[in-house]
């Protein structure tokens, strides 16, 4: 799993990502994070996904369910 942060830090473009998700490369499996693959995301894989997207100081609380402020 990576944030489009983490893309873009590795010199990944918005237009690469497009591509890679229309090519069932990736999944995006939350806002800004993407998944490798086109398998359906377990709920530890979704869980994952909410705290990567979730702003730092609301990461422990996505890790625990409770809903982002």
């Amino acid at each position: 799993m990576f944030t489009t942060a983490h893309a873009r830090d590795a010199g990944m473009t918005e237009m690469a990502l497009r591509w890679g998700v229309r090519a069932g490369k990736w999944l995006r499996a939350a806002h800004g994070v993407y998944a490798d693959g086109a398998e359906p995301l377990s709920a530890l894989d979704r869980a994952r996904a909410r705290v990567l997207s979730a702003k730092n100081d609301c990461a422990g609380a996505a890790c625990w369910g409770f809903a982002s402020p």
